[in-house]
């Protein structure tokens, strides 16, 4: 009995610390892999984004301007193929421009509403409802110092310019590769990301993480991110190597830290979307015969990281393949096994391009 009695103090002992113990809070290893036990049918675990060029890429097109009336059956035709890959597409179709009175956002032809690209997309938003919709624009210096030092002019005219559309946006994407800023012109482009992200629409900008060259917006990553919260940076340091570890950059893995130490390690991965350009990296930096098995590692790297959300460019580059090859293996494309890499990495679960498990 005595012994009882002590094990109950014990117990109560313990309890009451417990309870007046301040919280602890407790941080949730990732997944060493992309595969998730119990994956729903419906229900996506990370995000995928793709660029998709003006003029497509190699002859290909997204409107079809014979009618203006619809997209063209080849992008159709591919996106219901490797649909399961794809979270969101961003059309890089606008230009930031400015004027005597302050930032101009037009479509890259000078226009302000594109019919053609509206139809395309609400055609898209009928088939596939759950692929979001991003616009993504590019500008010049002067443009850009403009906008600077009018960062809720520039949101104002976006959110016009978007509002003249006979399509909605879901997504702001930028492209502004302008790397000599002053801190001036830095703070009122990093203002115009923020308040973009804070009263307009998701906000994306692309860069590269480097440790080696000069940075765009003159400032590293984790600068940027602490300055515009909430916008994601789809990072193009994972371009420039497609081999597993060889080459003048090592490897995608090798990359990829790179782009995790610039933004800040850890506690800024939630901004960081590494993004992949399999047409870009050359020479010894190259390997366009990966294999599937090789792609699915590359996907659980980043999984293993906790990274959510990954970039691609672009949507038709990759369907007609890196530098025009596509290697069969096993009944696959390289095509093919870059869709379904990126497929598991979104779902959690191999087979949805491929229909293989």
């Amino acid at each position: 009995m005595p012994s009882l009695l002590l094990h109950i103090h014990l117990l109560l002992s313990l309890l009451l610390h417990l309870n007046s113990a301040s919280p602890v809070s407790l941080r949730v290893a990732p997944p060493t892999t992309c595969a998730v036990p119990a994956p729903s049918p419906s229900l996506p675990v990370r995000r995928v984004r793709f660029w998709v060029g003006a003029n497509g890429a190699g002859g290909a097109s997204v409107v079809d301007r014979a009618t203006n009336a619809s997209c063209t059956p080849y992008f159709l035709g591919n996106l219901s193929k490797y649909a399961p890959a794809v979270s969101s597409l961003g059309f890089e179709v606008w230009t930031l421009g400015a004027n005597a009175t302050g930032p101009v956002a037009t479509f890259n032809d000078g226009s302000s509403v594109d019919v053609g690209l509206g139809a395309c997309v609400n055609q898209l938003r009928a088939l596939y409802p759950h692929i979001a919709i991003g616009l993504c624009g590019a500008t010049s210096a002067g443009a850009l110092g403009v906008a600077a030092r009018q960062p809720a002019d520039y949101v104002a005219v976006l959110r016009a310019f978007f509002g003249r559309q006979t399509f909605t946006v879901d997504e702001v994407w930028t492209d502004f590769e302008v790397k000599s800023l002053s801190a001036g012109q830095t703070a009122g482009v990093n203002a115009m990301h923020a308040l973009t992200q804070k009263e307009l629409l998701p906000t994306f900008r692309y860069a590269g993480c480097e440790p080696r060259d000069s940075p765009y917006f003159s400032e590293n990553c984790s600068a940027f991110v602490d300055a515009a919260p909430g916008v994601v940076v789809q990072a193009s340091n994972t371009y420039w190597s497609t081999t597993v570890s060889s080459g003048w950059y090592k490897g995608f893995a090798a990359l990829l830290q790179q782009e995790i130490d610039n933004i800040g390690g850890a506690s800024h991965l939630s901004a960081l979307s590494p993004s992949i350009c399999p047409a870009c990296a050359t020479g010894g930096n190259a390997d366009d015969a990966l294999t599937m098995e090789e792609l699915y590692a590359r996907m659980d790297i980043v999984c293993a990281q906790g990274i959510s959300d990954f970039s691609a460019f672009t949507f038709f580059e990759i369907v007609q393949g890196p530098h025009g090859v596509q290697d069969p293996q096993l009944g696959l494309t390289l095509s093919d096994r870059y869709f379904e890499a990126l497929s598991y990495y979104r779902w959690g679960v191999k087979g949805r391009v491929t229909g293989r498990i």
